[in-house]
Formats: C-alpha cells, structure tokens, sequence
C-alpha cells in the first residue's frame, strides 16, 4: 500500500440516536516518491496491429526523470487445471485463470521518454506492467489491461472490398488550439493516406505519405470543429507478388484500407457564478423557524444576469441513502453530430447510411409538462425536503430572494441551485443549513408496553451551547403508567450528550 500498487477502499458509517445510518466511502493511495506514466492507447485491438506506448518516469514535483532504465514485463491470461481436494479428501480438478510472463526486457529512458512497441500474434487479454528502480533499490510499478482480439466478420459484411484500418487517439476529447495525434495502425504497407476531416462535408483534405508500421498524424483543432468532427483515413495498398505460378492466388493485389474516428471537441463555456447568502458565513435556523435566502447570479466578471434558478432545500441524511450530488448541466454541452459524408467507390458501398430519427427538442421540464390528473395526484408535503421550486427568476442584477418555513426535523439541509441564463451559460452550488435547538432531548422509549412490564430506557440529553452544567430531568405519567428517574441528574458539557435513564 505504501509503495502506492495497492489501494484501501474506506468506509465509515454513523448511527444517530434512532438507528438511522449514514454512509460513505473513500479510496485511500499513498503518493509514491515515483510515478510510470503510461500514454493512452486502445483497450482492444486486432491481432497483428502494432501498438507503441509511450513511457514517461515522474518524481514528486511532477518532473521527468530524464535517463533511466524500466523493465518492460508482459503477462497472459491464460487457464490451467489445478487439483484441489474436498472436505472429504476426494480429489478434483478445477480450472483457474493464470497469468502467465510472456515477454520481459528493458526500456531505456531517453530524454525522459522511452518507447514500448507491443505487436501480439495471438488473442487473448494481456497485462503489460513496467517497472521503475531507483537509486535505493524500490520499485515502482504501473501497468494497463489490453484485448487482443481476433478479427469477427458478420455475414453481410465478408464480401466487403477493403481491409479495415485501426485508428485511435491520444486524447478522449480536445479544444480548440490543441493537436490531435491520430495512429493509424495498418496491418500491411501502405503506400499513401488519404485523411479528411468530414461532418456536414468534407472539411479539410491532405495527403501523407505511408510506410509499413504505425504512423502518428498531427491534425490541428480548430473552433469552427466543435462540437465533433470525423477523421477519415483511407490508403493506398501497393502491389505484392505477382502470381506468376499455377496454382496461386493473388493475395497481394493492390487494395486500400480505411477508417473513420470521431473527434469530440469541446468548446469552453463562459459560465455562471452563484452565491446563497454570500454575506453569511454559516446558515443556522432552527426547527419551525422561517429561514429566507438571497440568491445572486452573476457572470465570472461580477456583472447580474438574468437568469432561471431552480432552489431546494432537502434533509442531508435523506440524501447520503442514496449518495445523490448535485445535480449540473454539464452533459447538455456533450452531443456528437452525424456524419453527413459517405465514403465508397463505383461497385459497392463502404458505409451504408443510416436513416437518422427525427430530432425533438423538449422543454427540460420534461416534455409535455404534468397534466392536472397527475398534480392532483402529487404528495406535496415531504418532511425531508424542507422547500422546492423550480422555477425562480433573478432580476436584471442577478438577485432574488426567496423565504421559507423550515419543518421540525433536527438535521442539516443542503440548499443546492442549479442555474441557467437566457443563452447558454449554466452553473450549479450547493451550501449547508443547520437546524437545530440549543437543548433538546430524544428519549430511547419502546413504542408500546403492556400489562406487567419492567423496563428501563434511556434519554438522550445535547446541548448545543458553550455553556456547561447538570442536567436534571423530570418525568410525568398518565393512566397505569409508573415512572421513576434512577439518577435524576449528570454533569453535561458544552457542545456535549448525556444519556438519563428512566425505569417502570
């Protein structure tokens, strides 16, 4: 765990006083005085498509170690039968996985980088671990998970007259300014590439030369590519041997292969600033009380806007049952365009089209909206969800303001807002309301007795003050009942319980 290979998963959990939970959970990694960084590849690829990882050493402050020597392991997945014996000493066999060291050497770092070239002939899923020695002697290790997988055609898909091309990217998504990386990984040479970027149409065109192997090609991020573009890769196989002999077939005749990636690019939005109650440090009410909020909404630069805020205000032990976060707006930017360009040639298509659904565009309230049979229908009260209302407009300078009466609970509230403006910006905040009493008491009694019964419970005396002293508790009982106070009082600190008991 120290070295950093390992994790600890933690969880803690609370019980209050009535035996209601609350849960979470941490992941707990040392930070080792080393890191192997690894660069982003495929999960899965054909068998026979070379793949080259980058390898990177970095100390603590984030620096490359600029020469250095790692050892380069590769382990496969693979499957024995191991004899095992019962608890009535029979013996049996059982099949396990077992990973099995298919490969091990040395990667020397130049300049602070070295270079893994990883070509499988055989499928399977492989381990492919890299390892880090320093001058005291530890180790420190990372590795990554590939799929080498054999080629499936379906039926419909055998007569096809190209030879499909692997093509990845070093980054999930880019902005504008940066520089795509595409490696096209062929499984033959390649004579020449033809690379379009393509959405609505062809938007840019160029010619690289090819090779045998893979090929890295830079491509520029522009503005005008969001919110996707398409690369579309297609090259020229040169001719093989020819089949002079009777009885060969020409398995080396000029051909092409092609692939297409999609590109997500993502614009940068310029968002919203929320502030409740910027000018309290601490929202504290207590149960009953009427709590009144002041929201304002400005852009980065401090200027109001206008904007729609939906506001509530829930029990923060209601919302840790289900570990809910606020909700953002972030994924409403995420959307991909279709393709509106088809790559083929005179005798076959090379991609079918597909027919695209009609687009809807609804409200975000839900569509249509609720009918008046399904409000008459709504439980309008919780007790867990101390106020709601979707809909709040600030005014001109970005504020609003809004108040409440809070329920009896004895809790902690989140307020949380999510925010959007008559254009595109959004934002999202959250803050904490305590609610509670400087004394309060919560008794631990059954919920029912009968005819005969002996019992004891105890009651839970807080106090929610700086101040210190005794408690002393007094007890009354109507009808049959009897109830008497072992020991009617115990010494309570500030910001401290003492538990009383009670006995009939």
């Amino acid at each position: 765990v120290l070295a950093g290979r390992q994790g600890l998963n933690v969880t803690a959990t609370v019980l209050d006083f009535d035996g209601r939970a609350a849960s979470t959970s941490k992941v707990f990694q040392a930070e080792p005085d080393f890191k192997v960084g690894i660069s982003r590849h495929p999960e899965r690829f054909q068998v026979g498509e070379q793949q080259e990882l980058k390898l990177v050493v970095l100390d603590r402050q984030g620096k490359k170690i600029p020469q250095g020597v790692l050892k380069a392991e590769v382990l496969q997945k693979t499957y024995s039968y191991v004899a095992k014996r019962n608890e009535q000493g029979d013996l049996y066999w059982e099949d396990e996985s077992v990973w099995r060291r298919a490969f091990s050497g040395e990667v020397s770092l130049k300049n602070g980088q070295a270079a893994f070239p990883f070509d499988c002939a055989q499928g399977g899923r492989y381990l492919l671990a890299f390892t880090y020695t320093d001058a005291q002697g530890r180790q420190f290790t990372s590795a990554t998970l590939v799929r080498v997988e054999w080629e499936y055609l379906p039926e419909e898909k055998r007569d096809r007259p190209y030879v499909p091309l692997g093509l990845w990217a070093d980054q999930p998504a880019y902005k504008p300014g940066d520089t795509a990386q595409i490696q096209v990984t062929p499984q033959g040479p390649v004579s020449y590439y033809l690379v379009t970027i393509e959405r609505e149409g062809v938007l840019t065109t160029q010619v690289v030369p090819g090779g045998k192997g893979p090929l890295t090609i830079p491509l520029p991020i522009t503005p005008e590519y969001g919110p996707n573009v398409y690369v579309s890769v297609l090259g020229l196989s040169p001719r093989g041997d020819f089949p002079v002999l009777p009885g060969r077939y020409d398995t080396e005749a000029p051909a092409f292969v092609w692939g297409t990636l999609n590109l997500p690019v993502l614009k940068e939005l310029e968002g919203l600033v929320v502030k409740i109650n910027p000018g309290v440090q601490e929202l504290r009410s207590h149960p009953g009380g009427q709590v009144t909020l002041d929201l304002q909404v400005t852009t980065p630069k401090g200027q109001g806007v206008q904007a729609e805020v939906a506001l509530a205000v829930v029990d923060e032990a209601v919302l840790a049952l289900t570990g809910y976060k606020t909700p953002t707006l972030d994924q409403l930017t995420r959307f991909d365009a279709p393709l509106g360009v088809f790559t083929g040639e005179l005798r076959l298509s090379l991609i079918h089209q597909t027919p695209f659904y009609p687009a809807r565009v609804e409200p975000l309230t839900g569509g249509g909206g609720l009918s008046a049979e399904l409000l008459s229908k709504l439980r309008r009260r919780f007790e867990a969800v101390a106020y709601f209302n979707p809909k709040i407009i600030t005014d001109a300078q970005g504020k609003a303001q809004v108040t409440f009466t809070l329920p009896d609970n004895i809790t902690q509230y989140r307020i949380f807002a999510v925010v959007v403006d008559r254009g595109s910006r959004f934002a999202s905040v959250e803050r904490h309301l305590v609610s509670t009493k400087d004394f309060y008491l919560e008794p631990g009694a059954p919920g029912f007795f009968t005819w005969g019964d002996k019992f004891t419970f105890e009651v839970n005396a807080l106090n929610a003050t700086e101040a210190k002293g005794e408690a002393k508790l007094k007890v009354r009982a109507e009808g049959p009942l009897s109830l008497t106070v072992p020991e009617p009082a115990a010494p309570l600190g500030a910001k401290d319980s003492a538990k009383l008991k009670v006995s009939g």
